[in-house]
């Protein structure tokens, strides 16, 4: 990844992510409390724009594999404003479509990490 010119570890924070991810966003929309997996939340809509969100990247796609132009998002953020939980649903190309939901908890906590074995 580091030969491409990709930074692995930023892409692993999803703070950071939310940061580059802003300039994209068009339009955000707040729906309400609720609690994830025991924390309390904010809850809200957005929607991002793929092209931009793609510029933003700084990668490109090719045309067989463009993102849809109006990505809807859903995002709870705690007390801290750091994500709890992500949701989006994205068209890709003219027939393919994707979901994702990701929840992140635990941070700051400490972890342990230990090289997979070798094949």
């Amino acid at each position: 990844a580091k030969t491409s010119g990709q930074d692995l570890t930023q892409l692993m924070d999803p703070s950071k992510q939310l940061e580059r991810q802003m300039s994209a966003i068009t339009k955000v929309v707040y729906v309400g409390d609720e609690p994830v997996s025991g924390v309390k939340t904010r809850h809200y809509t957005a929607t991002m724009d793929g092209e931009a969100a793609v510029k933003m990247s700084g990668q490109s796609l090719p045309s067989s594999a463009a993102l849809g132009k109006a990505i809807p998002m859903d995002l709870w953020l705690d007390e801290q404003n750091r994500p709890q939980k992500l949701a989006m649903d994205m068209t890709i190309g003219e027939k393919d479509s994707m979901k994702m939901v990701g929840t992140m908890s635990k941070y700051g906590e400490p972890v342990a990490v230990a090289a997979p074995p070798v094949w």
